[in-house]
């Protein structure tokens, strides 16, 4: 969901509590215990901490978040708000207590990390959750299994009996007990609704939404329960969010709203403080007004976040966004004079920036005005997709098409390879560095050690591509019959995850299917990365390589069908045996490739990948291993590339039915050499 939207609501919240309510409001508020979205302070002399989110999901920090402004002995109450509340209504309402099964599984892989490493014991494990989590968690049921939640635990945190390499870091039994404690929503937890109109996707009468006290009444739908206070939270004027709320509530519009990201970095958008329109509320109807209206950009800073170096080197770069007609620096009153010496002392923002300060009673003042810009343009390319002004991925209710996008890659100069020459998507790699003549001149590599020269890398790593394959996969499930033992017949997800295992270490994860019970996976690092590009990029001129790999296949012949014996066989990630990664010459619409995972076609899989398919794989590993993966083209997330060369994701579910009407019963592998 766009940047905007929680912080939307909570400047509405906000304006609502001060103006209906007389309370005094503060945001990103210090408790001790982590930053509360909203604290307060009422008439009676009562202090109310508020968590804010922005969809109707709860997510899975919500109740320890919660649990943990209620101990800090700040507040008498403790609220959850949000445009909808429904959700967490029934888990607060419920006559017994409801745990996020989410954080219940986290938990356990934790703790199957600790007993795989040695740290305890699953019996030690198993006893201190027992001993010290209430009863009436443990002995509630998995919300999608017919399982108690200590079996369930058990179950999970027990290691496999096979070779096995943890993705999750080893906790503590305290702080597994404590966290698994802290499943539930505490009953005491009081809800509000804040009704911002979103409907799928799009923001609805925006010219009401982006006005202050715009939106219908803010409802109080469970009153929350008294606490013990013990201290007060500070509530300071001059502070950033403070500042921004004053300058929101004079200006309206979007509040963190979403603009082309113009630093060296793989994020393609970026919040700005505040983005407000005057003359309407479309940038893109703005944008073909000829000059009768203006997208303004406000960047805020508070008495601790004002620092001149990084003041000047945030407004140059929304300025070289041209995505404002005005640009304003907002501040307290307390720093206009700082802000005046910055501005005219920088020759550009004199010219193009104007200052916004806010006095000690909330008051907000143009200080210097903003000269006008030229506004050229309505919106920004992000992943191929054309998103607008602010709003990013969020749809305008009778909103104009963006005309002029901002494109970040044509902003931007490309980036050089290894061999000096420029990364990017439009080159050919049978032309490149990578191509050998002759199997003896692959890169040499071996299998790689799996006791943690494997192991994942600690940052979170997004899939890079897609792939739809024709060939043959080991899913026990495709037919729902247990007797059968044959692989499904028709097409294969192949997807492909970029990441660094080091500095200079690459990876390359290949998963085989659509999920973790179809096919297998294939981890590939360093050299192995090598010897694949280089047989890929070689198979005009070689016919078959093996490339040594870790992994682990999905096998026919040794699946238990039984529900409670199956676990421990799905293509798990946190598993990876030595194995080898076949690709062999396929004449399939060209110089094609076939890729077998495993020995049998009962294990595993074996898929063929059309000439169109294999360059643009070649392409993504390139692009994301020495480019910007961000300028991989794909629209809304990344593509799934078909045996044409094109997306596929629009096809829906029924894969096999939309691409190849046709019975898939005698696959065409004549084609491979």
């Amino acid at each position: 969901m766009s940047t905007f939207v929680e912080p939307l609501v909570t400047q509405h919240l906000w304006y609502w509590l001060e103006s209906e309510r007389n309370w005094l409001v503060r945001s990103e508020v210090e408790t001790g215990n982590g930053r509360i979205d909203l604290a307060c302070k009422t008439p009676e002399g009562e202090y109310v901490g508020i968590e804010l989110k922005a969809g109707s999901g709860l997510g899975t920090k919500l109740p320890e978040q919660v649990q943990r402004y209620a101990e800090s002995g700040k507040f008498d109450k403790v609220y959850f708000a949000s445009p909808s509340v429904e959700m967490a209504r029934e888990r607060v309402e419920a006559s017994e207590p409801i745990p996020f099964t989410e954080v219940i599984r986290s938990v356990a892989k934790k703790l199957r990390a600790g007993i795989s490493s040695g740290k305890y014991s699953l019996s030690r494990a198993i006893s201190y959750v027992e001993s010290n989590v209430p009863v009436q968690i443990l002995s509630q049921d998995i919300s999608y299994r017919d399982q108690e939640i200590r079996k369930h635990i058990r179950e999970v945190a027990e290691p496999p009996s096979h070779d096995y390499n943890p993705s999750h870091e080893p906790i503590e039994l305290r702080e597994a007990a404590s966290k698994i404690s802290r499943s539930v929503l505490p009953s005491g937890l009081g809800l509000i609704e804040v009704p911002l109109q979103l409907n799928n996707g799009t923001l609805l009468s925006p010219e009401d939404a982006l006005v202050p006290g715009g939106i219908e009444s803010v409802r109080f739908v469970h009153e929350a329960g008294h606490l013990g206070r013990d201290a007060a939270p500070s509530l300071p004027d001059g502070e950033e969010p403070w500042v921004r709320h004053n300058i929101w509530r004079e200006l309206g519009g979007l509040p963190e709203g979403s603009i082309p990201n113009v630093t060296e970095s793989e994020q393609e958008d970026r919040p700005i403080d505040v983005v407000a329109f005057d003359g309407g509320v479309d940038p893109a109807e703005i944008y073909k007004g000829s000059g009768t209206g203006d997208v303004i950009g406000v960047e805020v800073k508070g008495k601790s976040s004002y620092s001149p170096e990084r003041v000047s080197s945030q407004l140059n770069e929304y300025l070289e966004t041209g995505v404002f007609s005005k640009v304003y620096l907002g501040v307290p009153n307390k720093l206009k004079g700082r802000a005046r010496e910055l501005i005219d002392g920088n020759e550009r923002f004199a010219e193009e920036v104007g200052i916004i300060q806010t006095g000690e009673d909330g008051e907000v003042e143009i200080f210097k005005d903003a000269p006008p810009l030229n506004l050229r343009f309505d919106g920004y390319k992000r992943s191929g997709e054309t998103l607008k002004t602010g709003y990013g991925d969020i749809e305008v209710e009778g909103g104009q098409a963006v005309s002029s996008p901002f494109v970040l890659s044509e902003w931007r100069e490309p980036l050089t390879g290894p061999e000096g020459d420029l990364v990017i998507w439009n080159f050919d790699p049978r032309k490149s560095e990578s191509v050998v003549h002759d199997v003896e001149e692959l890169p040499e590599t071996g299998h790689k050690r799996i006791d943690g020269q494997i192991k994942p890398p600690k940052r979170k790593v997004q899939p890079a591509r897609a792939y739809l394959l024709r060939g043959y996969s080991a899913d026990p499930f495709a037919q729902g019959q247990s007797e059968d033992r044959e692989p499904r017949q028709g097409y294969v997800r192949l997807t492909v995850t970029c990441f660094d295992v080091d500095e200079d270490t690459p990876g390359l994860d290949l998963k085989f299917g659509g999920g973790k019970w179809e096919g297998g996976y294939a981890s590939l690092v360093g050299d192995q990365v090598e010897h694949f590009v280089a047989a890929l990029s070689s198979l005009e001129h070689i016919s078959r390589t093996e490339i040594p790999c870790q992994g682990k296949c999905l096998d026919l012949r040794s699946f238990p069908f039984s529900y409670q014996d199956n676990y421990g066989h799905e293509v798990d990630r946190d598993v990876k045996k030595p194995m080898d990664l076949i690709a062999e010459r396929s004449d399939a619409r060209g110089t094609g490739a076939l890729l077998q995972l495993g020995e049998r076609r009962t294990l595993g899989t074996e898929v063929i990948m059309t000439e169109v398919q294999r360059i643009d794989l070649l392409r993504t590993i390139r692009v994301a291993r020495h480019g910007r993966p961000s300028e991989i083209p794909g629209e809304s997330g990344y593509q799934r590339i078909g045996p044409s060369g094109t997306d596929t994701w629009d096809k829906g579910r029924n894969k096999d039915a939309v691409h190849n009407p046709s019975c898939l019963e005698n696959l065409d592998f004549s084609g491979a050499k």
